[in-house]
């Protein structure tokens, strides 16, 4: 996670070329989610293990140094009758390993950004959960004091309807 202030970032693994190496920035919302698209950054090399960036990262952007080798070809093309020396072989090796790393590495960020992506969602479908069962008992409460309402409302009707019935039964008692 960027601080907003430091520059200098150790390179944490090896690599063939310095061009294979790649600084990515992503913006966080506040649970940690990855708010739209990871942006390149650019960098100068310290030395063989560590890089300072162009520009100063923003607080709460996740700051990425990975490294991209190139796959789609061999870096070494070994020749039929040629001599193969253990460098080439060497070579070789370092590429087949690195982009396989890199898969996996990959894969693996993947998951795990999928895997908390979801333990927020279910986060939030608890906590919208939670204010849908408070509504639901403030409902059933607003409810009963409805209900309370109407039944006072009929006692009162029926209070007046009586009281109309006597009145005019004492205007007829006067009037005879």
């Amino acid at each position: 996670m960027a601080d907003g202030i430091q520059r200098e970032f150790a390179v944490p693994f090896t690599y063939i070329k310095k061009e294979y190496v790649k600084a990515y920035s992503e913006e966080l919302d506040a649970k940690g989610r990855v708010v739209g698209e990871r942006q390149p950054l650019s960098f100068s090399w310290l030395n063989s293990g560590l890089v300072k960036m162009d520009t100063v990262v923003p607080a709460g952007h996740r700051l990425t140094i990975e490294r991209e080798t190139f796959a789609d070809k061999p870096l070494v093309d070994f020749q039929d009758a040629a001599i193969v020396t253990e460098q080439d072989l060497d070579l070789a090796t370092q590429q087949s390993l690195h982009v396989a790393q890199e898969a996996r590495d990959r894969n693996g960020y993947e998951i795990l950004e999928a895997s908390h992506n979801v333990m927020v969602a279910l986060d939030e479908v608890k906590e919208y959960a939670e204010r849908a069962e408070d509504a639901a008992a403030d409902s059933e409460q607003d409810l009963q004091e409805c209900e309370d309402l109407a039944a006072s409302t009929e006692r009162a009707k029926s209070i007046t309807l009586e009281a109309k019935r006597e009145t005019l039964d004492l205007r007829e008692a006067v009037a005879e």
